[in-house]
């Protein structure tokens, strides 16, 4: 859980991008055995910096609590 949480850093977007990449690419990619790890940290991350993808009143309401979350 502390990896997936990790993955969230926006420094290592395309080291992270490029590794999944890579991966995706390989014969014996299995997202259910082997490469699980990486997959989850995607799905993290990518949950993560989707806000701005969603109606404008959702996502305002998230960043509201963004805010609240760091000031605390």
């Amino acid at each position: 859980m502390i990896g997936c949480i990790l993955a969230t850093d926006m420094s290592k977007h395309f080291s992270e991008l490029g590794k999944l990449k890579s991966r995706s690419m390989a014969e014996d990619f299995n997202p259910a055995g082997n490469d699980k790890e990486i997959c989850m940290h995607m799905v993290f991350h990518l949950a993560d910096v989707s806000n701005v993808c969603k109606p404008f009143d959702i996502c305002q309401k998230w960043t509201e609590l963004l805010y609240v979350e760091f000031f605390d």
